[in-house]
């Protein structure tokens, strides 16, 4: 089992303050910071285990670059549902409006 992590009143209060201040500053509902997924793009301080100490800001990619490939992502997942449905659709066992 694993045992909680404790972290210092100083560093949780810093937390507190910059998730606020990503909610003011970037417009982001307050449920944003418990998403999953907001989360799991915390959890990438894992990166900082692994390589150290480093500037985030200079290896995010950017708005353009994730816009991106959210549409490539989507487009692959639109070929891959248009090969799932094809032979059902063909069959005549599933109809889509």
């Amino acid at each position: 089992m694993k045992q909680k992590l404790q972290i210092s009143k100083n560093d949780m209060s810093l937390l507190k303050q910059n998730q606020v201040e990503y909610c003011v500053d970037g417009y982001n509902s307050f449920q944003s910071v418990e998403h999953s997924r907001f989360l799991n793009l915390m959890q990438c301080v894992d990166f900082g285990a692994k390589y150290g100490k480093f500037a985030i800001a200079e290896t995010v990619y950017s708005g353009k670059t994730v816009s991106r490939a959210t549409v490539s992502m989507a487009a692959e997942v639109k070929v891959s549902l248009i090969d799932r449905l094809r032979s059902m659709v063909e069959g005549g066992t599933v109809s889509l409006s």
